[in-house]
C-alpha cells in the first residue's frame, strides 16, 4: 500500500479524517512531481503550439530521473522525449547527464540567474565531453521554454522539464499554472492540529 495512504489511515485513528479525505490526499501530487500538462491547457494559456504533453518533475538526482523516465515510457511508450534541464552544483551531475542523454532527442539548457544552478555553458560542456551534441543553451528560462515547447510540438514529442526545483517555479509560472491549495481544508487541518497539540 502507498506510504501516504498508510500514514493517513493511521492519522485517522486520532483525527476526524474520512476515507474521502484520504483518497483526495493520495490522488493529489505536489507541484512539479510528475505534473502532466496536456496540450489543451497549454493552448488555453496562450501557446499557439504546444506538445501533446509537458511533464514537470524536479527529478534532481539520478534515481528520480530514472523513475521519471520509466513512468513516462510506461504511459507513452511510442513518444520520443525532449528535455529542458537545469542542474544544481553537486557531484552526481555527470551521472545524471550520462543517463539522461540516452533518452533525449534534444536537451534544452536555460541560463538561470539562480545562484545554486550551474551555468548552461558548463552543463553544455559536460554533454559535449560525453559526445552528446543535440543540445542548445545560453537563453534565459522563458526563451528556452518557448523554444522547447515549439520544437517539441513540431516534432510530436513529449517535453520533460526536470533537474531542479529552482527551475520548476519559473516553468509553472510561464505555463500559467496556479499553486494548488484548498484554503478551507488547510484552515480545518490547522485547527485540528492546533486543538490536538496546543
Amino acid at each position: 500500500m502507498d506510504i501516504a495512504a498508510v500514514a493517513l489511515k493511521e492519522l485517522s485513528r486520532f483525527f476526524p479524517i474520512t476515507d474521502s479525505h484520504i483518497c483526495h490526499a493520495v490522488r493529489n501530487r505536489p507541484p512539479a512531481r510528475f505534473e502532466v500538462i496536456p496540450s489543451f491547457l497549454g493552448k488555453r494559456n496562450g501557446f499557439e503550439e504546444f506538445p501533446e504533453f509537458v511533464v514537470l518533475d524536479a527529478a534532481h538526482n539520478v534515481d528520480g530521473l530514472r523513475r521519471l523516465i520509466e513512468a513516462v515510457k510506461l504511459k507513452l511508450p511510442s513518444k520520443n522525449l525532449r528535455f529542458m534541464v537545469a542542474l544544481a552544483d553537486h557531484k552526481d551531475n555527470k551521472k545524471y547527464l550520462d543517463y539522461l542523454k540516452d533518452f533525449a532527442e534534444h536537451i534544452y539548457l536555460p541560463e538561470s540567474e539562480h545562484f545554486k544552478l550551474l551555468s548552461s555553458s558548463k552543463v553544455a560542456g559536460d554533454l559535449s565531453d560525453m559526445g552528446f551534441s543535440e543540445y542548445s543553451f545560453g537563453e534565459d528560462v522563458e526563451e528556452t521554454f518557448n523554444t522547447a515547447i515549439k520544437k517539441t510540438a513540431t516534432h510530436d514529442q513529449i517535453l520533460i522539464v526536470c533537474g531542479s526545483f529552482y527551475l520548476m517555479g519559473g516553468a509553472r509560472e510561464h505555463l500559467g499554472l496556479e499553486e494548488k491549495g484548498d484554503e478551507i481544508l488547510t484552515k480545518k487541518a490547522l485547527a485540528i492540529l492546533n486543538k490536538a497539540f496546543l
